[in-house]
């Protein structure tokens, strides 16, 4: 249902889709077609098959290459430049059409050119824990598709996930270049955190890890955004930390948040198959496309295997 709806919101002229039209801000179209075209992907969709949404599939990544800059940039901000990378890295390993896979593989080079080039010696993007989260998570994609990847950015990135760490599992939204905490501990910015430390390599045995997981679930705090559901930004990214770390913590995550967000799910009328805006946190910024996208990148489990193997059976 989520990826019919997102069919029939897709723009039929340009392959995009507008944060505007569906209730978000204007100006992030770029964005919330990037992670809509990761929610096909997840579905398995391609642009051979299956037919029903392959044209859909073909006109989006047309619509993210066209939109990028000669210097990699795909405009609008950073979490931008990590979802479109991904999905272009991620589109250069699953499309049939070998001249569109060229074009994808190399403007996902491209963009992971730019993120290095931003990527500060500290490793943390604007101060910003859970954005720079999201550009691990395009160096990791593009790590996986084989495109060039310096060791220094990976150092960096390992440099990052120590710096948030540092003061203790729970981690702020926001710190400043020595890992002092700049706001109080926020549930996203600590799951955020440890499902990239999974993604970089980090052992889930590891104290650092066990730690950040029992953080998450003191107080059932991570269950109560759970059945609100409506963090969704949260809820994605808790998701993630649970699934790699396994066994217990992920039983009881998965008990707990299947449901709720499955419950937030449009069933009538002409928005059938997305996720409301209203009563949505970001909602109002990346629209019923992004609540949608962000859904439906939840629900099929995280989207890379960690590279140890004690994290592959969850």
């Amino acid at each position: 249902m989520a990826i019919r709806w997102l069919k029939q919101a897709q723009d039929p002229n340009t392959g995009g889709w507008s944060s505007g039209r569906w209730g978000g801000a204007p100006g992030l179209d770029r964005g919330v077609s990037g992670l809509a075209l990761l929610a096909f992907f997840d579905y398995g969709c391609i642009d051979a098959n299956p037919k029903e949404f392959a044209e859909t599939v073909r006109k989006a990544i047309e619509f993210l290459v066209s939109c990028q800059r000669d210097d990699g940039s795909f405009g609008e901000n950073m979490y931008t430049q990590a979802i479109c990378t991904m999905a272009l890295s991620e589109a250069s390993l699953m499309l049939r059409d070998r001249g569109l896979r060229r074009a994808c593989r190399a403007a996902a080079q491209k963009g992971v050119d730019l993120i290095v080039q931003r990527q500060p010696p500290h490793g943390v993007f604007e101060s910003d824990v859970v954005l720079t989260a999201w550009q691990s998570m395009a160096l990791r994609s593009a790590r996986i598709t084989r495109l060039t990847v310096p060791e220094q950015a990976q150092r960096r990135v390992e440099r990052f996930l120590a710096l948030c760490v540092a003061e203790g599992p729970g981690t702020s939204k926001r710190i400043d270049t020595e890992g002092r905490h700049l706001t109080q501990p926020e549930l996203s910015a600590a799951a955020a955190v440890l499902a990239a430390r999974r993604l970089s390599g980090r052992d889930r045995r590891s104290k650092e890890c066990i730690a950040q997981a029992k953080w998450l679930a003191t107080g059932d705090k991570d269950l109560e955004i759970a059945r609100a559901a409506r963090d969704l930004h949260a809820v994605f990214f808790m998701t993630g930390a649970a699934f790699f770390m396994g066994g217990d913590h992920w039983r009881r995550w998965n008990a707990a948040f299947n449901r709720p967000l499955g419950r937030r799910q449009v069933r009538e009328g002409p928005d059938r198959g997305s996720w409301p805006v209203a009563g949505t946190a970001y909602g109002h910024v990346g629209g019923r496309v992004y609540t949608t996208a962000i859904a439906c990148l939840t629900f099929p489990q995280f989207r890379f295997t960690p590279s140890t193997p004690s994290g592959s059976d969850p």
